[in-house]
């Protein structure tokens, strides 16, 4: 009897987790819909950002090689301006390889240990495990 009352709480608390679990990912999902909406567009004016930027940057350049070219014949001043910005890109390509490394992988370290702690102390306490039980 008291076998049997236990088998009942067992899949009693099972069918809640499962509940409590599918309603959780349904406010999960629910919450990502909502940000990739917003995130959208926020990623729509970024890019119209980006492209304004470039076409400045572009200009800014274009005016350094003119103004060069006063005291420089055309090509030398062209070669010199892409010279520096030739370097300035090579310097920022390995800072910015240099972070991507140290961030990889993008893998959720600590949260991965926590959820395999909780999964261990509720695989125990379901077991019977005296050690698990609190004090």
């Amino acid at each position: 009897m008291t076998q049997r009352r236990a088998d009942d709480i067992g899949a009693e608390f099972g069918a809640k987790i499962g509940d409590l679990v599918r309603r959780e990912l349904r406010v999960a999902a629910r919450e990502m819909r909502e940000k990739a909406r917003f995130g959208g567009l926020g990623m729509v004016l970024l890019t119209v950002a980006a492209v304004c930027g470039l076409y400045a940057g572009g200009l800014v350049v274009a005016g350094l090689v003119q103004l060069l070219s006063r005291v420089l014949p055309g090509w030398l001043a062209a070669a010199c301006v892409a010279g520096v910005l030739s370097l300035i890109a090579a310097v920022a390509g390995v800072e910015g390889l240099g972070q991507l490394r140290a961030a990889m992988p993008p893998v959720p370290e600590r949260a991965a240990v926590d959820a395999a702690e909780a999964a261990g102390a509720a695989h125990s306490a379901v077991a019977g495990d005296p050690e698990s039980e609190p004090r």
